[in-house]
């Protein structure tokens, strides 16, 4: 199921890539995220819950089944989504038992060509854990060992990549991989959402409709996305100067 969280990898792997470069690089001022508070038309969840691979949706959002539509078409979860603020929480496992657990934060930011900030802390089996942050036109990846006593490297996002992140198209492919596109049926109310599915697929909304939890595998795995915080005031903030080396 490593294609369910292709967008963290590649947030991951750009900044990599970025730590080999010159340690007297001129320094660029840091950036905060913009918080928001208001009311997005995406879709949004109020669930605090991370994804569990055997649990089945649990959140104190209050659903209303009678006012959703009977089936739910996987590919148009996000349609006319618009950015927001969200958290989000991932475990996908493979066919092999290899896992990989990751929680991303995203904020929105009108100043970053790709409009948003992110930062992505993802675990994996071999007790590798990886932190990166993308702010502004740069990016923010933690070392395992410290550079010139400096545990974080900062440097641009190359230009090929400036557009990586986790808007809502890189959610839209993350849905679809993990899912695929189908027709879901609703089966009822759990844990205060409205549960529909398909098979072993399944996706859980609040009352407005909006996604909360989603369920899903195929040969190569299986996964889980659980959505917290959408339209949430919060920020995603810089190093502190002093633990930051900069690249060119």
């Amino acid at each position: 199921m490593k294609r369910t969280i292709v967008s963290l990898v590649a947030v991951t792997a750009l900044s990599l890539a970025g730590c080999s470069g010159s340690k007297d690089a001129p320094a660029s001022s840091d950036t905060v995220s913009q918080s928001s508070s208001s009311e997005s038309s995406g879709p949004a969840s109020g669930s605090d819950d991370e994804g569990d691979l055997d649990d089945e949706g649990d959140s104190d959002d209050e659903g209303d089944s009678d006012d959703l539509p009977d089936t739910l078409d996987t590919s148009r979860l996000l349609e006319g989504a618009e950015l927001t603020n969200y958290r989000m929480s991932i475990e996908a496992e493979s066919s092999e038992g290899e896992t990989i657990r990751a929680t991303a934060e995203v904020v929105v930011n009108p100043a970053s060509s790709a409009g948003h900030d992110t930062h992505v802390v993802a675990e994996m089996d071999n007790d590798q854990a990886v932190e990166v942050m993308i702010i502004g036109e740069d990016y923010y990846v933690k070392v395992s060992t410290p550079i010139d006593g400096k545990t974080w490297v900062k440097g641009p996002i190359p230009t090929d990549a400036a557009g990586v992140g986790l808007g809502v198209d890189a959610l839209t492919q993350m849905v679809t991989e993990l899912v695929g596109s189908k027709s879901l049926s609703k089966v009822g109310e759990e844990d205060g959402l409205v549960k529909y599915e398909h098979g072993e697929t399944y996706v859980w909304v609040d009352g407005n409709g909006r996604l909360a939890k989603i369920k899903g595998g195929d040969a190569d795995g299986k996964g889980v996305v659980t959505f917290s915080d959408w339209g949430g005031d919060f920020t995603i903030t810089p190093p502190p100067a002093s633990e930051v080396m900069e690249q060119p």
